[in-house]
């Protein structure tokens, strides 16, 4: 499932982005 992937993806930009802060 592509949607899956995408999901997790995005998940991790916005962990960087927090982890970033």
């Amino acid at each position: 499932m592509q949607l899956i992937s995408v999901e997790i993806i995005r998940l991790n930009s916005t962990l960087r982005i927090v982890l970033r802060h």
